[in-house]
């Protein structure tokens, strides 16, 4: 389940970062952050001589999609850096699928078509206001931080069924129960947060 959970995370994390551009040469920099994750991560696509420097470790993406959702609905983060972000995401995105068993030859196709389409409609701000940027941000927060934290949450779970001697079934349910609470636990964080600094905005602008 954590794989397929980041697979989702890393395509709401692509399709949102790349359909942020505002003028057409901005997607340069979509294109340099492919080219530049791709160089890393997959060489053998560009026919490069090198073994691929990088490895997608879902844990370890998942909390710095995280740390970039807090960064955008925080306003630190530029167009130019956003686009860039969102070029390499697909190429990580592309890994994710390639790790649930989806083939290259469907997996690419894939990836190359969501990404083209995110970045042609966005040019239209009517196709992702700013509103829902913040929405966006707000699930691309909150998945990150399941993703990132359930997994250990889930290996302490299943020692400690394994040192009672329970079943396997007992352990698939609590697996499911842990799933759930933690999603729920870190939404409800985040909308804690947002609902503050909504507050504080408001409270800024009425003074």
């Amino acid at each position: 389940m954590t794989l397929q959970a980041f697979a989702l995370l890393c395509a709401l994390a692509t399709v949102s970062t790349v359909a942020g551009a505002a003028r057409p040469a901005q997607l340069l920099w979509v294109c340099a952050g492919l080219l530049a994750s791709v160089a890393l991560m997959l060489p053998p696509l560009l026919a490069l001589p090198w073994a691929p420097l990088l490895a997608v470790e879902p844990v370890q993406v998942a909390l710095l999609l995280a740390l970039f959702a807090l960064a955008r609905l925080r306003g630190k983060t530029g167009v130019r850096i956003t686009l860039f972000i969102g070029g390499a995401l697909a190429v990580v995105w592309l890994q994710a699928l390639r790790g649930i068993g989806w083939p290259l030859f469907v997996a690419l196709p894939c990836v190359l078509v969501c990404v083209a389409v995110a970045a042609i409609r966005g040019l239209k701000r009517s196709f992702f206001p700013a509103a829902l940027q913040e929405d966006v941000s707000l699930l691309m927060l909150v998945g990150g931080l399941v993703v990132a934290l359930v997994p250990g949450i889930l290996d302490g779970w299943d020692s400690a069924e394994a040192l009672q001697g329970g079943t396997a079934a007992a352990v698939v349910t609590g697996r499911s129960v842990v799933w759930v609470a933690a999603g729920f636990v870190v939404l409800g964080a985040a909308y804690t947060w947002v609902r503050n600094m909504w507050w504080k905005s408001n409270r800024r602008w009425s003074k």
